[in-house]
């Protein structure tokens, strides 16, 4: 294959979201040179919906790492979580149990840490690159090939290659068969998941199980809340009304404790 460009790196990163600018940012502290890639944009991967909850280990990783320290002053800490089954909320205080709390922190918040963290330290992210190839992998200097926005073809030649570009990545299937191992569960349901403008319905994270499925209310900031429920996995955004997906909620979350989730306007539906 033809490239116009050879540049040398100790480690390539194949997937430049959290885990691969994650990696990216600790090997360069530790002297490591990286080059990451990835066929997304960075707007894209800043507005791509991802989990909100850090366990204290990660939170306490984002700061003392010196990627930011913004969790402390736009995260939420919580104490624990509700489980809410038969009806009633019922709190696991984590605080108590084992000494550690989590953070309701999204994915995209940290995506942006480690993306400027990069830019600050001077570190060689390349997004919405095409044609993506990686390899030799088995060799001492395995490659990456990949085209640049401008068309530049590119050739990456490193020592290691990070594969953390996700479940259905490239990298996946570059590992010898009889070194492979794959663990696969598919659920016979989906998420459906809105954000909408209400208050608070509890001060941390509630998971309710019931007989009409499961549902998470999760946080975004004092106003507007991340709520998902259990739906078909052929059901489609615009099957839902307002009405009916507050019905859903509702019959998901009754109970015999008085505990109501606040309802109003629906600005996203995923």
């Amino acid at each position: 294959m033809t490239v116009d460009t050879i540049v040398t790196t100790d480690v390539a990163i194949v997937g430049a979201g959290p885990a691969g600018l994650l990696a990216a940012h600790l090997l360069s502290r530790a002297g490591v040179s990286t080059i990451a890639i990835d066929t997304r944009t960075r707007e894209v991967i800043e507005h791509t919906h991802r989990a909100g909850i850090l366990e204290a280990p990660a939170a306490r990783l984002l700061v003392d790492s010196g990627v930011s320290d913004r969790i402390l002053r736009d995260g939420h800490e919580h104490d624990g979580t509700y489980l809410r089954f038969d009806g009633r909320n019922h709190h696991i205080n984590f605080k108590k149990l084992v000494g550690e709390s989590v953070w309701l922190y999204p994915q995209t918040d940290v995506f942006i840490d480690l993306a400027d963290a990069r830019v600050r330290d001077g570190g060689d992210v390349r997004f919405g690159v095409t044609d993506v190839g990686v390899y030799g992998i088995q060799t001492e200097q395995p490659t990456v090939d990949f085209t640049e926005a401008d068309g530049t073809r590119v050739q990456i030649r490193a020592s290691y290659v990070i594969g953390s570009d996700g479940s259905r990545s490239i990298c996946r299937d570059l590992v010898p068969e009889n070194r492979r191992v794959r663990h696969y569960r598919e659920y016979p349901f989906a998420w459906f998941g809105i954000i909408c403008e209400t208050p608070r319905a509890a001060d941390e994270l509630v998971y309710c199980s019931s007989d009409a499925g499961f549902a998470l209310l999760s946080h975004r900031t004092d106003t507007m809340q991340r709520v998902y429920f259990q739906c078909s996995a052929a059901d489609r955004a615009d099957d839902w009304t307002e009405d009916q997906i507050w019905a859903r909620l509702r019959e998901i979350l009754v109970g015999d404790d008085g505990f109501v989730l606040p309802e109003g306007p629906i600005h996203e539906k995923t």
